[in-house]
């Protein structure tokens, strides 16, 4: 019977939020509170081919999308053009922070995943969640 709800409840959410809601970051630290999600954070710039891809092709997959709806709150920074707290060290673009509601590191991406890697790296951090 779970295992009907969650798909039944992943399949609205997918025809509902097949675009990410991208929020600042004092935003998404009291929404991720209130919600109960896990804040993801994408460091990126104009001109990163990788950037593009994650934005166009990972994000655009309607799986991705609504995984992201249900479980996490998208906080963008244009590495160019906005003041990134200084916790947001990156090397190159893109790099990604899973964060807890208060703000503390779950776990880190650099660079550019294909859609199976980026919703296995999702649930696992989800589920590094719920064991703390």
């Amino acid at each position: 019977m779970k295992t009907v709800l969650a798909g039944m409840m992943l399949l609205v959410a997918t025809l509902l939020y097949a675009e990410l809601d991208w929020v600042d970051y004092d935003t998404a630290r009291s929404s991720a509170e209130k919600e109960g999600k896990i804040i993801m954070v994408m460091l990126s710039q104009e001109g990163c081919d990788a950037c593009w891809y994650m934005e166009e092709v990972v994000f655009e997959d309607d799986n991705v999308a609504a995984e992201i709806a249900m479980d996490f709150i998208p906080v963008y920074f244009d590495i160019k053009a906005d003041d990134i707290p200084e916790k947001f060290t990156y090397i190159g673009t893109p790099t990604f922070y899973f964060l807890t509601a208060e703000g503390k590191k779950i776990e880190r991406l650099n660079g550019a995943v294909n859609v199976k890697d980026f919703t296995t790296l999702m649930r696992d951090v989800k589920a590094s969640v719920k064991k703390r």
